[in-house]
């Protein structure tokens, strides 16, 4: 009997190691696979929708899981044309937390903005 708890214990240990491995894998495979450019519409809206104005991705976007998921965009564009204040950038990088993305939710920890230009419309217009 006891020998045969440890054959019970050992599978499941090894079926668990597989389901992990496979996990990562998957995690390390998924950005090759997965046309994230595809999803520009999806990640413009979300991204417009948190910060409160429009976001435009022209250049590619470009995604990492792994270690840490980190999302790339190139080409950015924030505010529009109606904005007091725009901003564009060469390329925004946006280091993501992993656990709560595991409940849906995106939580950006760190961003980094390559070539930023802003661009601010004065509130009160000098007379002429």
């Amino acid at each position: 009997m006891k020998g045969h708890c440890g054959f019970i214990v050992r599978e499941f240990l090894t079926g668990l190691a597989i389901l992990v491995i496979g996990v990562l894998l998957a995690a390390l495979i998924a950005p090759f696979v997965v046309d994230f450019n595809g999803q520009r519409a999806l990640i413009e809206q979300t991204l417009s929708r948190a910060a409160g104005t429009p976001i435009r991705i022209a250049g590619p976007i470009d995604v990492r899981l792994l270690p840490f998921p980190v999302l790339n965009l190139d080409q950015v564009s924030i505010g529009g044309k109606d904005s007091r204040v725009s901003a564009i950038a060469k390329r925004v990088s946006l280091d993501i937390s992993t656990m709560p993305l595991l409940k849906g939710e995106v939580q950006v920890m760190e961003a980094l903005v390559d070539s930023p230009m802003i661009t601010m419309e004065p509130l009160i217009r000098p007379p002429s």
